[in-house]
């Protein structure tokens, strides 16, 4: 009877305990939702893999390209910062020889200009010393030829009747015109060397104000030129820090974006780029020493 009992409480017990009704989790079986898509756990784990593995090799090509277009873009600014810097000296030294020429032009052209005046000066003396040889020659004759025909009429007016003596006179007449023309002529022709003296000082006093005037005009040209080569440097220099802080600026963007996506890859292109020889800060006023 006790037995009896205690199997009844035990059936009772039984009854009243909570029944598990939730089933077995299979990984590899449909839910059964009736969905299109519907797939396993397992499925749907691995379809998750080959998305990651799609997105990190697209993720990779985007950045191998962008790596690949910034060495590019790198390797474009230094071939045109180099033909910059060639161009430049090619500049530079053109503009030193030009100006050595016309410096060498400039003083050939003196020199050329001096000599010439030194030859017309030393033939306008040479000329006027002769001249003034021809004209003592003259007066010296000029009073022989009187003493002389101042003895002839002294003696003529001692000796001769007064018929002969006025003939005499007409005479000392004719020879005093003669005299005075002579002199006249020597006047007129030391007047004339005057003149041609007063020219050459004009001449050369208009000629050296000529050359003032075309030396200052040349130092004005090539004060110009100088100037305008300056701003082209300046604007040059200017161009080049801009472009080398962008390309600084642009390669700290990429970076900070590699390493907010997952760090930077040691692939061939990192390797390349670390190979390349570095850009410091310093190589722009190196460059702008060489151009100045």
């Amino acid at each position: 009877m006790e037995r009896r009992k205690d199997l009844i409480l035990q059936i009772r017990a039984l009854e009243r305990a909570p029944r598990e009704s939730a089933k077995v989790f299979d990984r590899a079986e449909v839910a059964g939702h009736g969905l299109l898509e519907e797939m396993s756990w397992a499925e749907l784990k691995e379809r998750l893999k080959v998305m990651q593995a799609q997105h990190e090799r697209m993720v990779f090509e985007k950045r191998e390209k962008q790596l690949a277009k910034k060495v590019e873009k790198e390797e474009m600014l230094t071939e045109k910062i180099q033909l910059l810097a060639k161009v430049r000296e090619q500049a530079r030294d053109q503009m030193i020889e030009n100006r050595d020429l016309l410096r060498k032009q400039k003083l050939q052209e003196e020199v050329k200009k001096d000599r010439q005046r030194e030859d017309v000066v030393i033939e306008v003396a040479a000329r006027l010393e002769s001249k003034k040889k021809e004209k003592k020659d003259q007066e010296r004759r000029l009073r022989k030829e009187l003493q002389e025909i101042a003895t002839k009429q002294q003696f003529q007016m001692n000796s001769l009747e007064a018929l002969e003596g006025h003939k005499n006179a007409d005479q000392i007449a004719g020879l005093n015109r003669e005299v005075l023309r002579r002199q006249n002529k020597t006047l007129q022709e030391q007047r004339a060397i005057d003149h041609v003296q007063a020219r050459e000082r004009a001449q050369r006093k208009k000629n050296t104000e000529r050359d003032h005037k075309e030396y200052a005009e040349m130092q004005e040209f090539v004060d110009r030129r100088t100037e305008r080569a300056r701003e082209v440097n300046r604007a040059f220099r200017n161009d080049l820090a801009d472009s080398f802080r962008h390309a600084r600026d642009l390669q700290r963007s990429h970076e900070n974006r590699q390493i907010e996506l997952g760090g930077h890859s040691a692939n061939a292109y990192m390797k390349k780029i670390s190979s390349l020889p570095a850009l410091p800060s310093d190589d722009f006023t190196k460059f702008s020493s060489l151009l100045t």
